[in-house]
Protein backbone atom coordinates (compact mmCIF):
# COMPACT_ATOMS: atom_id res chain seq x y z
CA UNK A 1 0.00 0.00 0.00
CA UNK A 2 1.34 3.23 -0.94
CA UNK A 3 1.57 5.43 2.33
CA UNK A 4 3.11 8.51 1.04
CA UNK A 5 -0.93 9.19 -0.77
CA UNK A 6 -1.91 8.86 2.87
CA UNK A 7 -0.20 11.86 3.37
CA UNK A 8 -2.80 13.87 1.97
CA UNK A 9 -6.17 11.49 2.09
CA UNK A 10 -7.87 9.45 4.59
CA UNK A 11 -8.70 6.00 3.67
CA UNK A 12 -11.78 5.45 6.07
CA UNK A 13 -13.33 8.41 3.95
CA UNK A 14 -11.92 8.91 0.69
CA UNK A 15 -13.64 7.58 -2.26
CA UNK A 16 -11.04 5.93 -4.10
CA UNK A 17 -9.60 3.92 -0.59
CA UNK A 18 -13.13 2.52 0.12
CA UNK A 19 -14.19 2.02 -3.26
CA UNK A 20 -10.84 -0.30 -3.67
CA UNK A 21 -11.54 -2.15 -0.27
CA UNK A 22 -15.07 -2.45 -1.42
CA UNK A 23 -13.93 -4.03 -4.84
CA UNK A 24 -11.27 -6.56 -2.79
CA UNK A 25 -14.54 -7.65 -0.64
CA UNK A 26 -16.06 -8.12 -3.51
CA UNK A 27 -13.20 -10.40 -5.03
CA UNK A 28 -12.52 -12.11 -1.86
CA UNK A 29 -16.13 -12.65 -1.03
CA UNK A 30 -17.17 -16.00 -2.58
CA UNK A 31 -13.69 -17.75 -0.76
CA UNK A 32 -14.70 -16.37 2.74
CA UNK A 33 -15.53 -19.59 4.43
CA UNK A 34 -11.74 -21.19 3.25
CA UNK A 35 -10.12 -18.30 4.73
CA UNK A 36 -8.76 -18.63 8.10
CA UNK A 37 -5.22 -17.01 8.03
CA UNK A 38 -3.97 -13.81 5.89
CA UNK A 39 -0.70 -12.28 5.24
CA UNK A 40 -0.65 -8.80 4.10
CA UNK A 41 2.78 -8.13 2.27
CA UNK A 42 3.78 -4.52 2.09
CA UNK A 43 0.61 -3.64 4.38
CA UNK A 44 1.65 -0.28 5.41
CA UNK A 45 -1.11 1.74 7.64
CA UNK A 46 -2.76 -1.92 7.69
CA UNK A 47 -5.58 0.04 6.41
CA UNK A 48 -7.06 -3.00 4.10
CA UNK A 49 -6.48 -5.71 6.83
CA UNK A 50 -8.25 -3.78 9.12
CA UNK A 51 -11.38 -3.03 6.70
CA UNK A 52 -11.55 -7.25 5.65
CA UNK A 53 -11.19 -8.11 9.37
CA UNK A 54 -14.98 -6.18 10.06
CA UNK A 55 -16.14 -8.18 7.43
CA UNK A 56 -14.23 -11.58 8.42
CA UNK A 57 -14.59 -11.52 12.08
CA UNK A 58 -13.02 -15.43 12.23
CA UNK A 59 -10.24 -14.86 10.09
CA UNK A 60 -6.70 -14.16 11.44
CA UNK A 61 -4.72 -10.83 10.11
CA UNK A 62 -1.13 -10.75 9.75
CA UNK A 63 -0.06 -7.49 8.51
CA UNK A 64 3.75 -7.59 7.28
CA UNK A 65 5.85 -4.76 6.69
CA UNK A 66 9.52 -3.33 7.16
CA UNK A 67 8.83 -0.28 8.04
CA UNK A 68 6.80 -1.39 11.43
CA UNK A 69 8.94 -0.40 13.88
CA UNK A 70 8.39 -3.30 16.09
CA UNK A 71 9.26 -6.59 15.68
CA UNK A 72 5.46 -7.35 16.86
CA UNK A 73 2.60 -5.74 17.66
CA UNK A 74 -0.99 -6.81 18.41
CA UNK A 75 -3.47 -4.54 17.30
CA UNK A 76 -6.43 -6.05 17.82
CA UNK A 77 -7.55 -9.96 18.59
CA UNK A 78 -7.31 -10.76 14.95
CA UNK A 79 -5.15 -8.28 13.33
CA UNK A 80 -0.98 -8.19 13.97
CA UNK A 81 1.61 -6.18 12.53
CA UNK A 82 4.88 -8.02 11.84
CA UNK A 83 8.13 -7.04 10.59
CA UNK A 84 8.66 -10.28 8.94
CA UNK A 85 6.59 -13.39 8.11
CA UNK A 86 9.31 -16.04 8.28
CA UNK A 87 8.40 -19.80 8.95
CA UNK A 88 4.53 -19.09 9.07
CA UNK A 89 2.02 -19.80 6.46
CA UNK A 90 -1.23 -17.75 5.27
CA UNK A 91 -3.90 -19.68 3.20
CA UNK A 92 -4.46 -15.79 1.46
CA UNK A 93 -1.43 -13.28 0.89
CA UNK A 94 -2.32 -10.07 -0.08
CA UNK A 95 -0.18 -8.03 -1.99
CA UNK A 96 -2.01 -4.72 -2.54
CA UNK A 97 -0.32 -1.86 -4.55
CA UNK A 98 3.11 -3.57 -3.70
CA UNK A 99 4.61 -5.57 -6.88
CA UNK A 100 5.55 -2.07 -8.70
CA UNK A 101 7.90 -1.12 -6.00
CA UNK A 102 10.02 -3.66 -6.41
CA UNK A 103 12.52 -4.11 -8.93
CA UNK A 104 11.76 -8.25 -9.18
CA UNK A 105 8.13 -9.00 -8.99
CA UNK A 106 8.39 -12.29 -9.67
CA UNK A 107 11.01 -13.30 -6.94
CA UNK A 108 8.80 -10.97 -4.07
CA UNK A 109 6.25 -13.61 -5.64
CA UNK A 110 8.58 -16.33 -5.11
CA UNK A 111 9.87 -15.22 -1.75
CA UNK A 112 6.46 -15.81 0.15
CA UNK A 113 4.36 -18.30 -2.28
CA UNK A 114 7.32 -20.85 -2.80
CA UNK A 115 6.59 -22.66 0.50
CA UNK A 116 2.60 -22.20 0.08
CA UNK A 117 0.48 -25.43 -0.04
CA UNK A 118 -1.51 -26.25 -2.84
CA UNK A 119 -4.90 -24.03 -2.90
CA UNK A 120 -3.52 -20.94 -1.47
CA UNK A 121 -4.92 -17.80 -2.24
CA UNK A 122 -3.24 -14.45 -3.76
CA UNK A 123 -4.80 -11.46 -3.74
CA UNK A 124 -3.20 -8.57 -5.79
CA UNK A 125 -3.83 -4.91 -7.11
CA UNK A 126 -1.27 -3.04 -9.00
CA UNK A 127 -1.90 0.71 -11.04
CA UNK A 128 -2.42 -0.02 -14.66
CA UNK A 129 -0.82 1.21 -18.14
CA UNK A 130 2.38 2.44 -18.49
CA UNK A 131 0.54 4.92 -20.90
CA UNK A 132 -0.63 6.48 -17.79
CA UNK A 133 3.32 6.65 -16.08
CA UNK A 134 3.74 10.53 -14.20
CA UNK A 135 5.48 12.48 -11.33
CA UNK A 136 2.78 10.36 -9.71
CA UNK A 137 4.63 7.19 -10.17
CA UNK A 138 8.13 8.66 -9.42
CA UNK A 139 7.34 10.11 -6.03
CA UNK A 140 5.60 6.77 -5.16
CA UNK A 141 8.84 5.11 -6.37
CA UNK A 142 7.02 2.84 -9.00
CA UNK A 143 9.15 0.64 -11.02
CA UNK A 144 6.30 0.19 -13.62
CA UNK A 145 2.88 0.13 -14.25
CA UNK A 146 0.66 -3.17 -15.79
CA UNK A 147 -1.02 -4.54 -18.06
CA UNK A 148 -4.43 -7.00 -16.41
CA UNK A 149 -2.39 -10.01 -18.75
CA UNK A 150 1.12 -9.02 -17.60
CA UNK A 151 -0.18 -9.71 -14.23
CA UNK A 152 -2.26 -13.00 -14.97
CA UNK A 153 1.58 -14.30 -17.17
CA UNK A 154 3.51 -13.20 -13.98
CA UNK A 155 1.19 -15.34 -11.79
CA UNK A 156 0.92 -18.50 -14.01
CA UNK A 157 4.77 -18.22 -14.32
CA UNK A 158 4.75 -18.73 -10.57
CA UNK A 159 2.62 -21.79 -10.18
CA UNK A 160 -0.73 -19.61 -9.47
CA UNK A 161 -3.66 -20.59 -11.25
CA UNK A 162 -6.53 -16.97 -12.18
CA UNK A 163 -9.90 -17.17 -10.71
CA UNK A 164 -10.79 -13.88 -11.14
CA UNK A 165 -9.21 -10.65 -12.56
CA UNK A 166 -10.22 -7.44 -13.55
CA UNK A 167 -9.21 -3.65 -13.82
CA UNK A 168 -11.19 -0.77 -11.19
CA UNK A 169 -11.84 2.75 -12.05
CA UNK A 170 -12.52 1.89 -15.25
CA UNK A 171 -14.98 5.37 -15.40
CA UNK A 172 -12.25 7.56 -14.59
CA UNK A 173 -9.40 6.33 -16.48
CA UNK A 174 -10.31 9.33 -19.37
CA UNK A 175 -10.15 11.75 -16.72
CA UNK A 176 -6.31 10.62 -15.34
CA UNK A 177 -5.25 10.27 -18.82
CA UNK A 178 -6.05 13.91 -19.80
CA UNK A 179 -4.45 14.81 -16.10
CA UNK A 180 -1.21 13.22 -16.37
CA UNK A 181 -0.98 14.52 -20.33
CA UNK A 182 -1.80 18.22 -19.33
CA UNK A 183 1.00 17.96 -16.59
CA UNK A 184 -1.54 18.20 -13.68
CA UNK A 185 0.64 18.56 -10.43
CA UNK A 186 3.84 17.89 -11.98
CA UNK A 187 6.24 17.44 -9.95
CA UNK A 188 4.47 18.04 -6.69
CA UNK A 189 4.47 14.51 -4.96
CA UNK A 190 0.80 12.55 -5.29
CA UNK A 191 -1.80 13.61 -7.05
CA UNK A 192 -4.07 11.65 -4.07
CA UNK A 193 -5.85 15.04 -2.57
CA UNK A 194 -9.59 15.32 -0.43
CA UNK A 195 -11.90 16.30 -2.81
CA UNK A 196 -15.89 17.54 -1.44
CA UNK A 197 -18.27 16.03 0.45
CA UNK A 198 -20.67 15.96 -2.29
CA UNK A 199 -18.13 14.52 -5.15
CA UNK A 200 -16.85 12.51 -2.57
CA UNK A 201 -19.82 10.50 -2.05
CA UNK A 202 -20.68 10.36 -5.96
CA UNK A 203 -17.40 9.14 -6.89
CA UNK A 204 -17.63 6.54 -4.16
CA UNK A 205 -21.28 5.05 -5.56
CA UNK A 206 -19.93 5.46 -9.09
CA UNK A 207 -17.07 3.09 -8.58
CA UNK A 208 -19.07 0.56 -6.08
CA UNK A 209 -21.74 -0.05 -8.58
CA UNK A 210 -18.37 -0.59 -11.22
CA UNK A 211 -16.46 -2.90 -9.19
CA UNK A 212 -19.54 -4.70 -8.24
CA UNK A 213 -21.60 -4.73 -11.57
CA UNK A 214 -19.29 -4.18 -14.61
CA UNK A 215 -15.58 -5.70 -13.81
CA UNK A 216 -14.08 -4.21 -17.06
CA UNK A 217 -11.68 -6.65 -18.52
CA UNK A 218 -10.23 -4.29 -20.87
CA UNK A 219 -9.41 -0.97 -18.94
CA UNK A 220 -8.91 1.10 -15.84
CA UNK A 221 -6.64 2.85 -13.28
CA UNK A 222 -5.69 -0.93 -11.85
CA UNK A 223 -5.44 -4.35 -12.01
CA UNK A 224 -7.07 -6.74 -9.42
CA UNK A 225 -6.45 -10.41 -9.37
CA UNK A 226 -7.32 -13.55 -7.40
CA UNK A 227 -5.52 -16.40 -7.63
CA UNK A 228 -4.87 -19.85 -6.20
CA UNK A 229 -1.46 -21.85 -6.09
CA UNK A 230 -1.87 -25.22 -8.19
CA UNK A 231 1.87 -26.43 -7.92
Amino acid sequence: MDLRELENVNPWTHWYYQSKASAVKELLAPSFGEISRVADIGAGSSFFSQYLSQHMPDTHFACVDTSYTKLFERVSPNLELRQTYEGQKANLYIFMDVLEHVESDAQLLRDYLETAEIGTGVLITVPAFMSLWSEHDVFLGHFRRYRRQEVISLVERMGLEVQRSHYLFSSFLPVIFLMRKLGYRKNKGSNMAEVSKSLNYLLKKIHNFEHKFIKNPFFGLSVILYATKSS
